[in-house]
């Protein structure tokens, strides 16, 4: 009876160990399939509507981000790939660069980004 009792509670504690790998990478395919993108430095998912939330959040590789982006898409979509700016004044916004390199600038205008400079 010890040794069956024994055996249960290895195997409850095998399954718990094995279950938040499988939870992470089940939540992060449901995340990806949803157009999300998936912040492995937190186990979450950003979804592609942060922004109307505030809840985007930035990558430690922002820079990186930003020099594939191009000037002309929303801000919504800025956010999205960038996070929520760390600070505006009028049409200029700041956003974290991540990795310390130099701060992300945009001017946006009538929701759409007109000037992009990446801190790199």
């Amino acid at each position: 009876m010890k040794i069956q009792l024994a055996l249960v509670l290895i195997l409850i504690a095998l399954i718990t160990l094995a279950w938040q790998p499988a939870k992470t990478f089940l939540l992060q395919d449901s995340c990806l399939d949803q157009g999300g993108k998936w912040a492995s430095n937190g186990n979450f998912c950003i979804y592609q509507n942060c922004a109307e939330t505030s809840s985007c959040k930035p990558s430690y590789r922002n820079n990186s981000i930003c020099e594939e982006l191009k000037s002309g898409i929303s801000q919504d979509e800025l956010y999205f790939h960038l996070g929520m700016p760390e600070s505006r004044s009028d049409n200029n916004f700041v956003f974290t660069a991540g990795g310390g390199e130099k701060e992300i600038t945009a001017t946006i205008m009538s929701g759409k980004v007109v000037k992009l400079q990446c801190g790199t």
